[in-house]
């Protein structure tokens, strides 16, 4: 199969269900599910593909993505005269496991040996040794087995060197992806998809740009906010060694202001101490208007 018709067939796929690559995610939905709490941003996207309400992100390369398939193309390469399969589609076997209502489940295997439905999953990776790459996929490597595979190897390329391991079936990973597959399923139609956050490359360009500028300030503003601690930090030096209350010029006046200490009304000992007390006193309603909180990332900076 071509590589792009592959990917599309991946895209494609998304919509209406899940595979193999969504398998850690789909673990951590369900334990969000199961306890109550919201589901992410990125997970409602995931699942709202899924449903069709989104189409699938556009395809994604990098060095290492690239690197990764250049590694696929060498293994296969080296096994597809070996009787394994390139590019296979794998939906449940009969009777392995109960499908859910909802949505399809699948996997789309590197290599499969149709004889034995034996999985070859490759993977590259300068980021993770051959231990922490099967630590990163392991939810991915067992989702073959909960469709029904017979076996699973891991065929990597790491820091480490090229290595083929046998991936050994857990059964209890096996079952906490049915129960996830189980308890998205039952809660399909009842999720609160609602999108509270964008990217800027999911805003109106204006919208973008005025983050772009608003950002622009705030760094100014922050190096402007060093400097002048840096300086009054220097002139207070000069006012407590010459024993100086104030100084001024034309435009400006400086006011010294000695240390001091004073005792502060611990208020959240006092409700948590006296909840009942606390709530009695708590008449008066104080209105905020809505406000805007900037961060930058130190490393943008």
């Amino acid at each position: 199969m071509k590589k792009e018709n592959h990917e599309q067939e991946i895209r494609t796929t998304r919509v209406g269900g899940f595979g193999g690559s969504d398998a850690a995610m789909l673990v951590a939905i369900a334990e969000r599910i199961t306890s109550g709490q919201p589901l992410t941003t990125t997970q409602k996207h995931r699942i709202r593909v899924a449903k069709g309400f989104e189409t699938p992100p556009p395809p994604f390369t990098s060095p290492e993505i690239e690197a990764g398939r250049a590694f696929e193309n060498e293994v296969a390469a080296e096994i597809e005269s070996k009787g394994w399969t390139r590019e296979v589609y794998c939906s449940p076997k009969p009777n392995q496991m109960d499908e859910p209502v909802n949505f399809r489940i699948f996997a789309h295997a590197d290599f499969m040996s149709l004889d034995s439905d034996w999985v070859k999953e490759c993977k590259w990776s300068r980021k993770f040794d051959l231990n922490g790459l099967q630590k990163e996929y392991r939810w991915q490597l067992q989702w073959y087995y909960m469709l029904g595979a017979d076996g699973v190897s891991l065929v990597s390329d790491t820091a480490d060197g090229r290595a083929v391991s046998d991936i050994k079936r857990n059964a209890k990973d096996v079952e906490t992806l049915r129960n996830a597959v189980a308890v998205l399923d039952a809660a399909w139609h009842d999720l609160d998809l609602t999108i509270t956050e964008k990217s800027c490359d999911e805003l109106p360009p204006t919208v973008a740009a005025l983050i772009a500028e608003i950002e622009a300030v705030t760094k100014t503003m922050t190096q402007e906010e060093e400097t002048l601690k840096a300086k009054k930090a220097e002139l207070l030096a000069y006012m407590e060694k010459c024993e100086l209350n104030r100084v001024w010029s034309d435009s400006a006046s400086v006011t010294y202001t000695a240390p001091s200490s004073s005792v502060a009304f611990d208020a959240k000992k006092f409700e948590k101490d006296h909840a009942d007390l606390f709530a009695a006193y708590r008449t008066k309603l104080t209105k905020k208007e809505g406000y805007l909180t900037v961060k930058i990332n130190k490393n943008e900076e």
